[in-house]
């Protein structure tokens, strides 16, 4: 059995978040960001899950539909999936000098790239809005922080750094024409 990243993703994913079918793991893969920091391959995430249950690593649970969406497999980790794991932690290559440079460079570099974003779309978004920028000056002049907080909420609301996250409407809510049920959107 040769233990690529994508494997690797896949057993400590269903470690850490139980039985998943391939797309939350999949969605997983895009909301951790694998792609800055690791070789998975998001594209080879079925085909991985379909060997490694061949391999006696993970187990069909059962099969989930929803509506006319396609059926989805669910995979949980077998007692050899976690001897694996635990196999491959116990293991650990350590980094040499150059490797833990470029991880922790990526770290940086992905961290102030979202931080540059939510600020550029700040800016971008006060400049439209002036009367709300000389509220938010007097603001920040006296002791109050409630705008502010407020203001950069809304930016990260409407402007998301990370666009793959999901909102979930805590009760039903309308808005105008609209009735959004409670619960998380469909997929």
């Amino acid at each position: 059995m040769t233990m690529t990243p994508t494997r690797l993703f896949v057993l400590g994913a269903l470690a850490r978040h139980g039985p998943l079918h391939g797309h939350a793991i999949r969605r997983q893969a895009a909301l951790d960001r694998t792609d800055l920091w690791s070789e998975v391959k998001v594209g080879s995430l079925y085909q991985a899950l379909r060997q490694m249950e061949s391999e006696g690593l993970l187990a069909v649970v059962c099969t989930e539909q929803e509506g006319r969406l396609p059926a989805r497999t669910v995979y949980a980790l077998t007692e050899l999936g976690r001897r694996e794991l635990r196999a491959q932690r116990d293991a650990g290559q350590s980094l040499d000098r150059s490797e833990l440079g470029d991880e922790l460079l990526t770290l940086l570099v992905a961290g102030h790239e979202t931080t540059a974003s939510a600020l550029a779309w700040s800016v971008e978004r006060l400049s439209r809005h002036p009367e709300v920028l000389s509220r938010l000056e007097q603001e920040a002049a006296g002791e109050g922080s409630a705008l502010r907080l407020a203001t950069i909420e809304e930016v990260l609301r409407a402007r998301p750094v990370i666009n793959a996250t999901g909102r979930v409407a805590m009760q039903p809510f309308e808005a105008g024409q609209w009735r959004l049920p409670a619960g998380p959107a469909s997929p």
